[in-house]
């Protein structure tokens, strides 16, 4: 999987975007047809903001795109709560795509032909 990891008008230290790196591309063993992923960090200029680190996440592949956008107040937080986020939406999919190649999705036309 090929990761891209960006912050517009935020020095980003090198030890995040190498974590960064390496933990959204741990996401593409759950599932081998995602091909690239886009990571960018912002954050809140406003002071009243607690949660001002940003971290949004877009995956894509085979017809298929994710995306989650999180806020923490700290970028490892943000990047770790994006992490979990995106599992839950490769778990769906994956379930949602096995389904549907055993045909065991009933629809209510189905239900009422029965």
């Amino acid at each position: 999987m090929e990761v891209s990891v960006s912050s517009p008008h935020i020095n980003l230290p090198e030890q995040i975007e190498k974590t960064a790196r390496t933990k959204i591309g741990k996401l593409g063993r759950l599932m081998p047809d995602l091909e690239t992923a886009v990571v960018r960090f912002k954050e809140a200029r406003n002071p009243r903001i607690s949660k001002s680190q940003t971290c949004e996440v877009t995956l894509s592949g085979k017809g298929h795109n994710l995306r989650c956008k999180v806020s923490a107040s700290d970028q490892l937080g943000a990047l770790d709560l994006a992490v979990d986020k995106l599992e839950r939406q490769i778990r769906k999919l994956s379930t949602r795509l096995q389904r549907n190649r055993r045909g065991g999705r009933k629809t209510i036309r189905t239900a009422e032909d029965e």
